[in-house]
């Protein structure tokens, strides 16, 4: 035959047999498998999560789930550029797929040990209602996508608030006030939609005393804005986490042991 157009039949045919065949095989399986079955394709498992599987793996001395698992944690939980990258291509696209091609007011940067993400409150995309702490829609939108960022990274976070130098202020009310509870408003919404599972290590309001600079502006396109959230994502340097360990193996090894001759001053009655 001249034609290949019998190929991509077959093929279709091929592959219609095999999906009959695990339809067959399903409708006949036992009640525990299509169990089993069932709560796979509705709980797949997550190379996010520190368990993805149920069943125990039997190692020696050691039963538990698989060495991999804190190999898999280390690389993803270790500052690496390439990681961290990865992380703000993924954040941007989320992102810009709600800013209908409009530049989100959002710069995020690679630092040495995680992530600065500055926050611009634009007059055209505002974080905050005027002069107050609720978020608007779209501050309540990007505090969502950062709680979902953060439930899947064990990062510390820290957030800070800046506000405008002119910013009109209340009576005993002043922009220390005001940036301190947008602080704490981020806070606590960062940790009401990600479950609680943010490690927030510093929360900070510096009122209008540090004015952002050319090098922090968004985009060229738009004038300096002063009125700004910075929240720094640090992730935990693996180097640490072993030199932990090796420090309690070490105390645990000089640990004075017990000798014989003491239990048997111990153990012995006294006449």
């Amino acid at each position: 035959m001249s034609g290949g157009a019998w190929k991509v039949a077959y093929a279709d045919f091929v592959t219609a047999m095999m999906a009959l065949f695990m339809v067959l095989w399903i409708l006949g399986a036992e009640q525990d498998i299509l169990m089993e079955l069932q709560d796979y394709f509705r709980n797949p498992p997550s190379p996010w999560e520190s368990e993805t599987s149920k069943y125990l793996i039997e190692t020696g001395e050691h039963m538990g789930f698989s060495a991999e698992d804190e190999a898999r944690d280390n690389y993803f939980n270790s500052p690496d550029p390439a990681i961290l990258q990865g992380i703000v291509d993924e954040f941007n696209k989320l992102l810009q797929s709600d800013m209908n091609d409009v530049p989100p007011p959002v710069k995020m940067t690679l630092t040495s040990d995680g992530l600065r993400m500055v926050i611009f409150d634009r007059d055209d995309s505002p974080m905050f209602l005027p002069r107050g702490v609720d978020l608007t829609d779209w501050g309540m939108f990007l505090i969502q996508n950062i709680a979902w960022l953060l439930s899947r990274y064990e990062f510390e976070v820290s957030i800070e608030s800046h506000c405008e130098p002119d910013m009109p202020v209340k009576a005993n009310y002043g922009p220390w006030e005001l940036t301190t509870d947008r602080s704490n408003k981020i806070r606590r919404e960062l940790q009401h939609y990600a479950g609680g599972e943010v490690g927030i290590g510093r929360v900070s309001g510096y009122g209008a005393s540090q004015p952002a600079n050319p090098d922090e502006s968004d985009d060229s396109d738009f004038p300096l804005i002063h009125q700004r959230v910075i929240i720094s994502m640090n992730l935990p340097d693996p180097t640490e986490r072993l030199m932990d360990d090796s420090q309690e193996t070490v105390a645990k090894e000089t640990e004075p042991a017990v000798q014989s001759d003491d239990l048997i001053k111990i153990t012995q009655p006294i006449l």
